[in-house]
């Protein structure tokens, strides 16, 4: 019957949230996005994945289909929390850039708490209040793959900046939120020099 498979779609979200959310205590970062694909249920669990990392203060590196997922009215609410959410990156490119419910976020005032990066020739990290650029020349065309690349490497100086962070806690936030736009600054110049 109808129910019997409603019930046990939300059964199997249930138990994909519970386990992903179970190795929460050993991460410093979750990346989501590269290969997840468009499925529905993948989305409802991704949904309820972000809404723990946020509980859990987990930096949360989204790119790909997890920006497509943020792109549709169902989840605009959730998009609207992880752009006030401080340890959120957003890694969208061009074409993901205009399907997100704010085309520009660099042109002008915002209040935004994330870190964007729109990758691009030349990426631009933006942390609402500031912009930095990172204008290495990299390779001539940008291929297939890198994205994810860029993706897991803000992970891991992510990862890192979380361990510092812990280390730091009192300091200034503004001084944390420069410090978190530079990791990820740092993590888009190693990317374009490895991919020369």
């Amino acid at each position: 019957s109808l129910q019997e498979l409603q019930d046990r779609q939300m059964e199997i979200i249930s138990k994909s949230v519970r386990d992903v959310v179970s190795m929460f205590p050993t991460l410093h970062a979750l990346c989501v996005g590269p290969g997840l694909g468009r499925h529905p249920l993948v989305f409802k669990v991704v949904q309820q994945v972000l809404q723990r990392g946020m509980e859990s203060n987990l930096a949360l590196i989204l790119d790909a289909d997890v920006l497509f997922m943020l792109s549709l009215e169902e989840y605009r609410e959730l998009y609207e929390e992880l752009l006030q959410y401080e340890g959120c990156i957003m890694t969208p490119n061009v074409m993901e850039m205009k399907r997100l419910p704010s085309p520009s976020l660099f042109g002008g005032e915002n209040d935004n708490k994330n870190v964007i990066v729109e990758k691009g020739h030349v990426d631009a990290v933006s942390t609402g209040d500031f912009v930095m650029q990172c204008a290495e020349e990299g390779g001539l065309k940008r291929s297939g793959g890198i994205g994810d690349v860029l993706a897991g490497t803000i992970s891991a100086y992510m990862a890192w900046n979380s361990i510092i962070e812990r280390g730091n806690e009192g300091r200034d936030v503004q001084g944390l939120k420069q410090q978190r736009a530079f990791a990820v600054w740092t993590a888009c110049c190693t990317v374009k020099r490895g991919n020369e």
